[in-house]
C-alpha cells in the first residue's frame, strides 16, 4: 500500500496522507496495521503462508464466542495503546 503512493521523491518528502497517532486515530491506524499484516502473512510469496492460515482458522475455531473475542481484542488493543505510551516516554 505503501509503494502504491511512491511519488519518486526523497522519503523526507513523501506526503502519503496516512494518519498519524497524535490526530486520535489510533483505531484506523491498528487498523490499517492488521491490514498490511495480513496482505504480508497470507500473500503467494511468503512461504508460511499455508500453516499462517492454518493457525488462523484453528485459533477461530477455539475463540468462537463473539464477546470473547471482541474482549480479548479490547484487551489487546488497551495493551498495545499502553505500551505504545510507555515507550514514549
Amino acid at each position: 500500500m505503501h509503494v502504491k503512493n511512491y511519488n519518486r521523491e526523497n522519503a523526507r518528502n513523501w506526503n502519503l496522507e496516512f494518519p498519524t497517532e497524535e490526530e486520535g486515530n489510533r483505531y484506523d491506524i491498528i487498523n490499517m496495521r492488521m491490514r498490511f499484516a495480513a496482505k504480508m502473512l497470507s500473500h503467494e510469496i511468503n512461504i508460511h503462508r499455508e500453516e499462517m492460515s492454518k493457525q488462523a482458522l484453528e485459533f477461530a475455531d477455539r475463540n468462537k464466542e463473539k464477546k470473547a473475542k471482541e474482549a480479548r481484542i479490547k484487551g489487546a488493543i488497551r495493551v498495545k495503546k499502553e505500551k505504545q505510551e510507555s515507550e514514549r516516554v
